[in-house]
Parts: C-alpha cells; structure tokens; sequence
C-alpha cells in the first residue's frame, strides 16, 4: 500500500475515531484479475498489516467479487452494522466538545499536512525568487558594464 493511500487510510481512522471502527466494512476488490492464491496472500497482508488495528476493533473485511451473492453479502454485513451506531470521533469532537476543526484529531493531522505544503510552496517560490534576482542583477551588471564601455563613433 502507497504512501498516499496508508495516509488517506490513517486519516479514516482519525474521522471514525476507535468507538465506531466496528461499523467499518472494509471491502477487497479486484478478485477476476488476480489469481486466487496471490489475492488471498494479497487479503492476508491487508489484513494482518494494514487493516490489523480496525480489524482489532471489530471492523469487517470482505471480499467484492462481482457476483450478486458476494453484493448481497457486503449490503447485509452493512446493514448489520447499522443497528449499534455511534457518533464518529470527528461528530464528537465538533459537537460535543464543541471544538475548532483545527483543534480535532483529523484536523490537526490535515492542518499539519498542510503546513508541510505551505512550507514547500514557500521554499520553492523563495528559490523562485531568488533565482529571478540574480537573473536580474547579471543582466543588469552587463547592461552597465556595456554601457560604460560603448565607444561612440
């Protein structure tokens, strides 16, 4: 799993907050175009590896493999979930602790995330920027340099 995807996955698990992760259905796809062996040892290190913490919790893994029965399963499996809903971490948070998003779990960890772009984007246009000066400055010093040297005829 990608660095990007295990971020976005982290990120679920702030929003849910550990009370609801037992309403989570996480659902495998892709079944036709793999092997069955190579999508079971694939599932066994979701499992075991990325998913191990709401699976913990009481999170459901099943598998979508486009048959109407493996649809029926994961619909059925969902709306079991449904008869012992709680509020998310992040509903909490906002509403019962009347907190700031800024001041939440997720929002501290996306205000974060954004702070490390700003300072990119800030280091790039300084670099941006400083390049351009220098550009200038050459341009300018021979712009003076042939201006004090031109002979006039």
């Amino acid at each position: 799993m990608g660095g990007t995807t295990l971020k976005n996955l982290q990120m679920f698990e702030r929003l849910c907050g550990k009370d609801c992760l037992h309403n989570v259905t996480l659902v495998t796809t892709m079944w036709d175009d793999v092997e069955e062996h190579i999508g079971t040892e694939r599932e066994k290190q979701l499992r075991e590896d990325y998913f191990a913490a709401m699976i913990a919790k009481q999170a459901d893994l099943v598998r979508a493999d486009n048959t109407p029965s493996s649809t029926q399963g994961i619909i059925s499996t969902i709306i079991k979930n449904l008869k012992t809903l709680h509020p998310l971490e992040l509903q909490k948070e906002l509403v019962a602790y009347q907190m700031d998003l800024p001041n939440t779990r997720a929002g501290k960890k996306m205000y974060e995330k954004l702070e490390g772009v700003l300072q990119a984007h800030h280091a790039a246009l300084q670099q941006h920027v400083y390049a351009s000066l220098l550009s200038f400055s050459f341009h300018h010093l021979v712009s003076q340099q042939l201006d004090c040297c031109s002979v006039v005829y």
